[in-house]
Protein backbone atom coordinates (compact mmCIF):
# COMPACT_ATOMS: atom_id res chain seq x y z
CA UNK A 1 0.00 0.00 0.00
CA UNK A 2 2.81 2.42 0.16
CA UNK A 3 3.11 3.00 -3.22
CA UNK A 4 -0.51 4.05 -3.46
CA UNK A 5 0.29 6.54 -0.21
CA UNK A 6 2.69 8.05 -2.44
CA UNK A 7 1.08 8.11 -5.48
CA UNK A 8 -2.02 9.45 -3.83
CA UNK A 9 0.21 12.56 -2.39
CA UNK A 10 1.40 12.99 -5.48
CA UNK A 11 -1.82 13.06 -6.70
CA UNK A 12 -3.05 15.42 -4.84
CA UNK A 13 -0.03 17.82 -4.53
CA UNK A 14 -0.11 18.28 -8.44
CA UNK A 15 -4.11 18.99 -8.30
CA UNK A 16 -3.98 21.39 -5.69
CA UNK A 17 -1.03 23.12 -7.99
CA UNK A 18 -3.30 22.84 -11.10
CA UNK A 19 -6.30 24.24 -9.24
CA UNK A 20 -4.69 27.10 -7.66
CA UNK A 21 -3.08 27.91 -11.22
CA UNK A 22 -7.21 27.42 -12.55
CA UNK A 23 -7.91 31.06 -14.04
CA UNK A 24 -11.34 30.58 -13.11
CA UNK A 25 -10.82 29.79 -10.02
CA UNK A 26 -8.96 33.25 -9.46
CA UNK A 27 -12.01 35.04 -7.72
CA UNK A 28 -12.37 32.39 -5.14
CA UNK A 29 -9.30 32.43 -4.20
CA UNK A 30 -9.02 36.18 -4.09
CA UNK A 31 -12.41 36.18 -1.87
CA UNK A 32 -10.52 33.79 0.97
CA UNK A 33 -12.88 30.97 0.35
CA UNK A 34 -10.24 28.47 1.68
CA UNK A 35 -12.50 25.24 1.90
CA UNK A 36 -12.67 25.15 -1.98
CA UNK A 37 -9.53 23.84 -3.19
CA UNK A 38 -8.79 21.20 -0.41
CA UNK A 39 -12.38 20.10 -1.10
CA UNK A 40 -12.01 19.94 -4.60
CA UNK A 41 -8.78 18.65 -4.12
CA UNK A 42 -10.64 15.48 -2.18
CA UNK A 43 -13.54 15.25 -4.43
CA UNK A 44 -11.38 14.41 -7.58
CA UNK A 45 -8.63 12.88 -5.84
CA UNK A 46 -11.53 10.15 -4.98
CA UNK A 47 -12.96 10.49 -8.25
CA UNK A 48 -10.15 9.42 -9.81
CA UNK A 49 -9.14 6.42 -7.45
CA UNK A 50 -12.93 5.15 -8.32
CA UNK A 51 -12.42 5.88 -12.09
CA UNK A 52 -9.44 3.78 -12.22
CA UNK A 53 -10.66 0.97 -10.36
CA UNK A 54 -13.51 1.06 -13.07
CA UNK A 55 -16.23 2.34 -10.31
CA UNK A 56 -18.21 4.93 -10.98
CA UNK A 57 -17.74 7.22 -8.26
CA UNK A 58 -19.81 10.82 -7.80
CA UNK A 59 -21.88 11.79 -10.42
CA UNK A 60 -22.01 15.75 -10.84
CA UNK A 61 -25.32 15.86 -11.24
CA UNK A 62 -26.88 13.61 -8.56
CA UNK A 63 -24.00 14.13 -5.61
CA UNK A 64 -23.16 18.32 -6.17
CA UNK A 65 -25.46 20.03 -3.62
CA UNK A 66 -25.40 23.72 -2.81
CA UNK A 67 -27.42 24.48 0.28
CA UNK A 68 -28.42 27.98 1.23
CA UNK A 69 -26.18 29.59 4.54
CA UNK A 70 -25.90 33.54 5.29
CA UNK A 71 -27.42 36.12 3.02
CA UNK A 72 -25.77 36.10 -0.14
CA UNK A 73 -23.41 32.74 0.26
CA UNK A 74 -24.02 28.96 0.11
CA UNK A 75 -22.31 25.68 1.24
CA UNK A 76 -20.97 23.65 -1.49
CA UNK A 77 -20.80 19.94 -1.29
CA UNK A 78 -19.74 17.15 -3.71
CA UNK A 79 -19.84 13.85 -2.45
CA UNK A 80 -18.02 13.82 1.07
CA UNK A 81 -16.19 16.82 -0.06
CA UNK A 82 -17.19 19.98 1.97
CA UNK A 83 -16.19 23.18 0.32
CA UNK A 84 -17.62 25.07 3.40
CA UNK A 85 -19.28 28.87 2.63
CA UNK A 86 -18.63 30.49 -0.35
CA UNK A 87 -20.38 33.28 -2.34
CA UNK A 88 -23.72 32.09 -4.12
CA UNK A 89 -22.19 33.24 -7.44
CA UNK A 90 -19.46 30.98 -6.77
CA UNK A 91 -21.37 27.86 -7.02
CA UNK A 92 -21.24 27.52 -10.36
CA UNK A 93 -17.93 28.04 -11.31
CA UNK A 94 -16.78 25.24 -9.12
CA UNK A 95 -19.12 22.85 -9.99
CA UNK A 96 -18.24 23.87 -14.00
CA UNK A 97 -14.53 23.34 -12.97
CA UNK A 98 -14.95 20.03 -11.04
CA UNK A 99 -16.48 18.99 -14.40
CA UNK A 100 -14.05 19.61 -16.89
CA UNK A 101 -11.38 19.14 -14.35
CA UNK A 102 -13.42 15.04 -14.39
CA UNK A 103 -12.23 14.72 -17.67
CA UNK A 104 -9.21 16.00 -17.70
CA UNK A 105 -7.68 14.39 -14.82
CA UNK A 106 -8.41 11.01 -16.81
CA UNK A 107 -5.28 12.25 -18.90
CA UNK A 108 -2.84 12.59 -16.79
CA UNK A 109 0.01 10.42 -15.76
CA UNK A 110 -1.04 10.00 -12.21
CA UNK A 111 -4.20 8.71 -13.27
CA UNK A 112 -2.58 6.01 -15.80
CA UNK A 113 0.22 4.53 -13.04
CA UNK A 114 -3.88 4.17 -10.60
CA UNK A 115 -5.09 2.19 -13.02
CA UNK A 116 -1.76 0.00 -13.50
CA UNK A 117 -1.56 -0.04 -9.38
CA UNK A 118 -5.00 -1.32 -9.07
CA UNK A 119 -4.97 -3.78 -12.12
CA UNK A 120 -1.90 -4.88 -10.45
CA UNK A 121 -3.86 -4.85 -7.00
CA UNK A 122 -6.97 -7.32 -8.59
CA UNK A 123 -4.96 -9.28 -10.47
CA UNK A 124 -2.78 -9.84 -6.90
CA UNK A 125 -5.94 -10.58 -5.01
CA UNK A 126 -7.15 -13.42 -7.66
CA UNK A 127 -3.78 -15.60 -7.01
CA UNK A 128 -3.60 -14.61 -3.40
CA UNK A 129 -7.85 -16.27 -3.36
CA UNK A 130 -6.79 -18.99 -5.62
CA UNK A 131 -3.57 -20.36 -3.20
CA UNK A 132 -5.42 -19.32 -0.29
CA UNK A 133 -8.54 -21.89 -1.52
CA UNK A 134 -5.97 -24.67 -2.67
CA UNK A 135 -4.61 -24.45 1.46
CA UNK A 136 -8.40 -24.31 3.11
CA UNK A 137 -9.67 -27.34 0.60
CA UNK A 138 -6.44 -29.43 1.28
CA UNK A 139 -5.43 -28.22 4.63
CA UNK A 140 -2.17 -28.21 3.70
CA UNK A 141 0.75 -25.55 2.19
CA UNK A 142 1.30 -26.72 -1.37
CA UNK A 143 5.12 -27.34 -2.33
CA UNK A 144 8.20 -29.98 -2.12
CA UNK A 145 9.11 -31.03 1.08
CA UNK A 146 10.11 -35.01 1.74
CA UNK A 147 7.26 -35.22 4.49
CA UNK A 148 4.49 -34.01 2.06
CA UNK A 149 2.52 -36.48 -0.13
CA UNK A 150 2.38 -34.00 -3.37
Amino acid sequence: MDELSVLDNNTQQHLREVLQAEPRLTEILAAREEGVIPGMVHALSLKMKSLAREWKGFDIDQNFRVEPAQEGFVTVNYGSAHMRKVKEEHADIIRETLADFELEVTTWKEYEDMVKLFAEMKRLKVILHEELTIITLRRIVPGKCKYCPL
